[in-house]
């Protein structure tokens, strides 16, 4: 009996990737005026990996001042990065298996925050209202009892 010989048919690489973590965008370094607003978003998995990217929006527009990745990346077969989609900023986080993602709305980060400063101005302005008309009717008030004491006063001594 001769000896068998095993031929190498196929050769398969193999690899087992586990799903990725969830993933956050948080947005920092926000400054806006009436037309425009710059911001950095932040995106980060549990992990802590994190990238940061920088972006300018008009009422119509967005687009990205500086170039991704700055700050620490996953390696490996894991990506980790921020795209503009419409008036989003989304962060994903994705491997082979699996991917997670967040979004933050532009609108949302930029332009709302001049009417909710404008929201802040009106109701200060009707409290700063109803405190100088509640002063103003107790000075009043007041007057009025002294005006009737002195008046009531007066009286009695004539």
């Amino acid at each position: 009996m001769s000896p068998k010989r095993y031929e190498t048919l196929a050769l398969y690489d193999v690899r087992v990737e586990a799903p990725v973590s969830a993933v956050s965008v948080s947005v920092s370094s926000v400054s806006s005026s009436s037309q425009s607003c710059n911001f950095t978003v932040i995106c980060q998995t549990e992990e802590l990996y994190n990238i940061s990217s920088s972006f300018t929006c008009d009422r119509n527009t967005c687009e990205e001042l500086r170039p991704q990745h700055s700050g620490h990346a996953p390696s490996g077969p894991s990506s980790l990065n921020v795209s503009l989609s419409d008036r989003s900023i989304i962060c994903n986080h994705s491997n082979h298996v699996s991917w997670k993602n967040d979004t933050e709305n532009i609108p949302q980060v930029c332009f709302n925050r001049d009417t909710a400063s404008e929201q802040q101005g009106a109701v200060l302005s009707v409290c700063m209202l109803k405190t100088v008309l509640y002063t103003v009717g107790l000075l009043l008030m007041l007057s009025a009892v002294i005006t009737v004491h002195v008046l009531d006063h007066t009286n009695r001594h004539h």
